[in-house]
């Protein structure tokens, strides 16, 4: 990387410019700003839409922000003065040629900001199936980087795998319930896998039904911490029922192979659920028109849901056959034997969740 290079002593020429560890200088040697670089030139590998990342030192710190190459064509330089990276007006103009050359060195990264099975080209062979979590994962090594800053779901590695798996050892292993909910939760890649090779396969959804002692939310809180962080948040794998049908479509569209757990159907204001089960098992939004008539991008998906409430979700539809197919309902099931266990199961993947995904994804893409 340019800061550890410019760390180590270096100095890195350009045209008009050479970069020191003490910043940006011309060749009269007349310093321009303190380090500012472009540090990645990023590619979605959904849409092809590019990023750029800008990377400047305040007081001797590195920090990196990511912007949109249409935000970088209009602003330039002037996009880091946000976050307190001031330049003089004359000085402007160098620096932005100087950082437009560097930009076109670089070699174009693919990046993503969906989860699960990524959305490349049908075309490809088994072996080049990426599945996404907060690295890419496949048989072939591939240089795609999790765009965590937009995504929509934190499926980043945190605290240690070794400690979530003594946990699960002494207190998930024993329990054939507890065996039952992580089982739910490892499905999803099954789920997304066979919908990434041209399977039709519907999203399996999975209600746990129970009073608020049973150790249900415990239970579907364990199953998704396989992937990423299952506690409640913006970006959690933790999510609530109390929003709009149409914004969990929404969100769901990004997600092809890692399981969420949806709490507490009391919290939705939806009174007939029947709609609701066959769009979220169906994996499809509505096609919709954007402000201009044009038809916008249908949202997709195909993984696995685990819900939780106190009463059934199916006592609350048309009772139509189709949707005991589509949802299964776990009701009444004492999930943990007390409340120390499911306290310490709680306390375990609250600080200990992401890394078992990335092993059993890479056990599977050995041979998709």
């Amino acid at each position: 990387m340019m800061w550890e290079e410019l760390k180590a002593g270096q100095t890195i020429k350009y045209a008009d410019v050479y970069v020191t560890k003490q910043g940006v200088f011309n060749y009269d040697h007349q310093k321009l700003s303190d380090v500012v670089y472009v540090d990645e030139r990023l590619q979605e590998v959904k849409d092809g839409k590019g990023f750029i990342v800008l990377a400047f030192a305040i007081n001797g710190n590195l920090q990196c922000e990511i912007f949109t190459t249409e935000e970088f064509e209009e602003k330039k330089i002037k996009l880091v003065s946000q976050f307190g990276f001031l330049i003089q007006q004359a000085h402007k103009s160098i620096l932005n040629e100087y950082l437009i050359e560097q930009y076109q060195t670089l070699t174009s990264r693919k990046t993503y900001t969906h989860i699960g099975f990524l959305p490349t080209s049908s075309m490809i062979r088994k072996e080049q199936i990426v599945f996404g979590l907060s690295r890419p994962i496949a048989a072939e090594k591939q240089a795609f980087k999790w765009d965590q800053q937009n995504c929509d779901f934190n499926v980043a590695v945190e605290g240690s795998v070794r400690e979530w798996q003594r946990m699960v050892k002494k207190q998930v292993i024993p329990s054939p319930n507890l065996t039952l909910a992580l089982g739910l939760g490892l499905s999803s890649i099954i789920i997304g896998y066979l919908k990434r090779t041209g399977e039709s396969v519907d999203t399996a959804i999975f209600h746990l039904v129970g009073r608020s002692t049973t150790g249900k939310t415990t239970a579907g809180a364990l199953a998704v911490s396989v992937w990423g962080r299952p506690t409640k948040g913006e970006k959690g794998l933790f999510q609530s029922w109390n929003a709009t049908a149409n914004a969990m479509m929404k969100r769901l569209g990004k997600n092809n192979g890692v399981a969420l757990l949806l709490d507490e159907t009391s919290m939705s204001e939806i009174k007939d659920f029947t709609n609701v089960i066959y769009r979220l098992a169906e994996g499809g939004d509505k096609e919709r028109s954007t402000k201009t008539g044009d038809l916008a991008e249908k949202s997709e998906w195909a993984t696995t849901l685990i819900t939780t409430g106190e009463s059934s979700v199916l006592e609350n539809t048309n009772k139509n056959g189709g949707l005991y197919v589509r949802m299964q309902e776990f009701a009444d099931i004492q999930w943990t034997d007390s409340a120390a266990q499911a306290d310490t199961i709680k306390s375990v993947i609250a600080n200990n969740y992401g890394g078992a995904g990335i092993r059993f994804a890479r056990k599977l893409s050995k041979n998709w």
